[in-house]
């Protein structure tokens, strides 16, 4: 089965690490490691981070488990056998969202 710590360790790479930043043009706004504060106000870590915390090891905690709660459980992740798949999948949706992440993964099926 897929693990999801060699995924994880993916997404934050592609998201720019454990960093606070807003990027010009980028709808969501403030992010910290890839979590926007517009798509994601009630997220816990914001409390830490506002707090002035950013260096401490429950927000990474707290990244880690958003990201296995909101993206891979809901994919599924831990149940693909196939790690490549399990990322790709898990990546997707973590940038485009579960509904269209899994309606291009139902797509896929259908055309085998």
């Amino acid at each position: 089965m897929a693990d999801f710590g060699q995924a994880f360790e993916k997404t934050m790479r592609n998201e720019g690490g454990f960093q606070l930043h807003t990027v010009k043009g980028d709808p969501g706004g403030m992010t910290y490691a890839g979590i926007s504060r517009r798509h994601h106000p009630d997220w816990e870590g914001w409390e830490i981070i506002d707090g002035g915390g950013q260096e401490s090891p429950g927000l990474t905690a707290r990244v880690r488990r958003f990201y296995l709660v909101e993206f891979w459980q809901r994919v599924r992740g831990e149940e693909i056998k196939n790690q490549k798949v399990a990322e790709s999948l898990y990546d997707f949706a973590v940038n485009a969202g579960i509904p269209v992440a899994m309606i291009c993964l139902f797509s896929a099926q259908l055309r085998q």
